[in-house]
């Protein structure tokens, strides 16, 4: 009897814990693999057995055999596991109605928590409250037995092995061999086993035998109809329905890869234009095409430039580790660069390097080059133990609303990794923009820039954010030539990248800048003690948000990225490499079509009906020049948006060229305020920080000290902020910030994001330009200054 029960106690702890990994491996493929949705999981199989364990609780004492209700209790634990499997078959269309009917707000989000957590309960529930009644009855059969209390000791002990020993098994050995569920069927099937044994072991009557040849058949026929008769389909099951509502992919698309691996399940899906994409739990991680006759897509875009970045930056990058496998195309273009000796990738889940095999021959040099070293395991866990310093960590994880991810953007991690790398080594983070907001992306920000000496960021297209940062006291110089020449100069010329000054571009922030944003927004660092991106990224993914304030950095209206010497506009004689891949490229084009417009030419293709209806307004009034009153309101509104439109992606030459035309002169000629308007364009295009400030002070005080002060002008926060962004420029930060105070009153902010003036400010408590310097409190800098307006 002992032994029974013990043994008995030990496997149905086993098929209980195997049940719970699948069923969160599962759900996470429906509501996706968030901390929040895990917990919802984990409090629905701890509710279940709270409840079977109260339900028991008096009828265990009145049963006459307990040894023969724990029997039947077992077969009802794996009839309502194999039952889960059928409910579950639904979740996807569940969930996809919930998004489909919820907004995507606050209070839509607590809705959807709820509406995840009632399916969570439909599925394990049942299952999981049949399991709650085992330990009692278990307990109170050996009582009754006369083992003594020691037997509650020992029967939690059997359960608790025998639960460790469900977990290793479904993790290392069912689902990766079997597949979810298959794995959740064996474990229902031990879990049935067991009741057919406890009840043969009771059976001293005919009917008795009779009723366990009729358990025996209902076991096998429902295991047979969950085996045979639910479909698991992979279009299902990789179509990340938490995303966007569509329980299915689409038709057009092909499933090639599909596997169930130890720590995430992994799929390969094809579209019909030669692309595919590698997903993780349904999250599409890595996107190639497959062929050489299509655009790449934007992803190709960043794990390219996350490898030829550092090679331009590093004059020896020899061992070079990377976090991450994904399409493998980042390991790719690493090594070729032939001055690497060694690619060190780590991915924790052994189904991701094989399914992105399928990649071949695009990622080719992964697998088949000799220095590439391919390691399955946990990277902190890797890289802590080989003793041995990289000269580039390259880090890419999937997004940070993904469970578990935020670890990777933590305090913690960003303390760990300096003591990985050689003194000049170079650490890179790709941190993903879309379905998060501004402010967790500070947290990671705050997180990172306290553990190195200097950093800086570029954005590969329009959503990724590339950061390069090292231990040392300052970022080697890059030399992009580097990796524009041979193997790594085809892959960037495959993406259009053939000049220095096309990578230039894409930067977008310095030391200075990236710690004035991680003040701008004020959130607390990202820490694995108080895991901000876990707990609050779920929620800007199911709202749809994005850190505007971080992709709009490369299309500010006004040339502070310049001013600030972090990047140069692009010369006219240089190509735009693919546009529709970065916007900053994309409003280069429109700008030099609204500079053909002004020169007389044709308007292109690039320009909307209401870029062609301004620049033909533009034209008319500045032809007829009032000098005041609505037509002059009307003029300068034109200016100002013309003006945005081309500045900061124009080099000063053919501006000022474009500035100097005969009906502009003209018109300056005869009216004072188009002359003051036209100076601070003048200006600002020129990039002349002493000029800049002049114009803007003097279109200012010109209003302050006008009659027409009660009619704000589209020229007065331009004036404004080019004013302020001079003194950022010349490092006057009291200056910049006293023109703050001055003016700013009168001049409204306007609403596009990022706020210019919010950044400027912020920029002045952002810490002197040493990188190292500590940076002041506070999210407005000029709130450390004493100033009068």
């Amino acid at each position: 009897m002992l032994r029974l029960v013990l043994f008995a106690t030990a496997i149905s702890g086993a098929a209980s814990f195997v049940y719970e990994i699948v069923w969160i491996r599962m759900l996470g493929l429906a509501v996706g693999s968030t901390q929040h949705a895990f917990e919802l999981m984990l409090a629905s199989f701890i509710a279940g057995i709270a409840l079977g364990g109260l339900w028991i609780r008096k009828r265990a004492d009145r049963s006459p055999l307990p040894l023969r209700l724990a029997g039947w209790m077992q077969i009802a634990m794996g009839l309502a596991a194999l039952a889960s499997l059928v409910l579950y078959a639904n979740a996807f269309e569940w969930v996809g109605w919930l998004l489909g009917a919820l907004s995507p707000s606050e209070g839509g989000y607590a809705l959807f928590n709820l509406g995840t957590g009632a399916i969570a309960i439909a599925i394990m529930l049942p299952a999981a409250f049949f399991a709650g009644t085992t330990l009692p009855l278990f307990t109170v059969v050996l009582l009754r037995a006369g083992f003594g209390e020691r037997s509650i000791g020992r029967v939690y002990a059997w359960n608790t092995m025998g639960s460790i020993v469900g977990v290793v098994a479904a993790i290392h050995l069912l689902i990766p061999m079997l597949g979810l569920k298959l794995a959740l069927c064996v474990g229902a099937l031990v879990d049935m086993g067991i009741g057919l044994v406890l009840l043969r072991h009771c059976v001293d009557t005919r009917p008795a035998l009779m009723r366990l040849a009729a358990a025996a058949a209902v076991v096998f026929l429902a295991l047979g109809v969950a085996i045979t008769q639910v479909q698991f389909d992979p279009m299902r099951l990789a179509s990340g329905v938490f995303r966007h509502g569509k329980s299915e992919l689409d038709p057009s698309n092909r499933v090639v890869f599909y596997r169930d691996g130890k720590t995430a399940s992994v799929s390969v899906i094809a579209t019909p234009d030669g692309r595919a994409g590698i997903a993780t739990n349904g999250k599409i991680d890595a996107g190639l095409t497959l062929s050489p006759d299509q655009a790449p897509p934007s992803d190709e875009l960043t794990m390219i430039l996350a490898a030829a970045l550092p090679l331009a930056m590093h004059p020896a990058p020899e061992q070079i580790g990377i976090i991450g496998f994904g399409s493998g195309l980042t390991t790719h273009t690493s090594l070729g660069d032939p001055r690497v000796q060694r690619v060190e990738t780590v991915e924790i889940e052994e189904a991701m390097v094989q399914g992105a095999s399928l990649f071949m021959p695009r990622v080719h040099r992964a697998y088949g080059d000799p220095r590439s070293a391919i390691v399955i395991d946990d990277a902190k866990a890797w890289f802590a133990s080989r003793g041995r310093q990289y000269d580039i960590i390259i880090s890419e994880p999937s997004n940070p609303w993904v469970s578990g991810v935020g670890a990777l953007f933590s305090t913690e991690f960003y303390e760990f990794i300096p003591q990985q790398l050689k003194a000049d080594g170079l650490f890179v983070q790709w941190v993903q923009l879309y379905e998060v907001d501004d402010r967790l992306v500070s947290s990671v920000l705050n997180a990172l820039t306290p553990a190195f000496g200097d950093y800086a960021a570029w954005l590969s297209n329009g959503v990724d954010l590339i950061i390069i940062a090292t231990p040392g006291p300052a970022l080697p110089s890059i030399d992009y030539e580097r990796v524009l020449q041979g193997v790594l100069g085809s892959e960037l010329a495959y993406l259009g990248i053939t000049r220095p000054e096309q990578l230039a571009y894409r930067k977008v922030a310095d030391a200075r800048l990236l710690r004035a944003m991680g003040q701008l927004y004020g959130a607390p660092a990202n820490s694995d003690y108080y895991p901000l991106l876990s707990l609050e990224a779920p929620r800007t993914r199911f709202m749809r948000r994005a850190a505007g304030g971080f992709t709009g950095l490369p299309v500010l209206r006004q040339p502070v990225l310049e001013l600030l010497g972090i990047r140069q506009s692009l010369p006219l004689d240089v190509d735009l490499p693919l546009p529709d891949l970065f916007v900053a490229d994309q409003r280069a084009v429109r700008a030099r079509h609204h500079a053909q417009v002004l020169k007389g030419h044709a308007a292109g293709a690039a320009l909307t009906p209401d870029d062609r209806a301004r620049l033909g307004q533009f034209l008319t009034l500045v032809a007829e020049c009032p000098i005041d009153g609505m037509a002059l309101s009307d003029l300068e509104a034109r200016l100002v948006e013309i003006a945005e439109a081309m500045i900061p992606h124009l080099p000063p030459a053919p501006l000022a060229e474009l500035w100097s035309q005969s009906d502009i002169s003209t018109c300056r000629a005869h009216s004072p305020q188009f002359d003051l308007a036209m100076a601070v364009v003048e200006s600002t295009s020129a990039r002349d920080p002493l000029a800049m400030r002049q114009a803007g002070e003097a279109w200012l005080s010109q209003r302050n000290n006008g009659s027409d002060l009660e009619t704000s002008s589209a020229m007065d926060e331009t004036a404004l902020i080019g004013a302020m962004s001079a003194a950022a420029a010349t490092a006057d930060w009291t200056g910049l910030c006293t023109l703050e105070a001055r003016f700013g009153a009168q001049v409204p902010p306007s609403s596009y994001q990022p706020s210019v003036r919010a950044l400027l400010r912020a920029l002045a408590g952002s810490g002197p330009a040493d990188p190292m310097g500590a940076a002041a409190p506070g999210r407005d800098g000029c709130s450390t200054f004493a100033l009068s307006p």
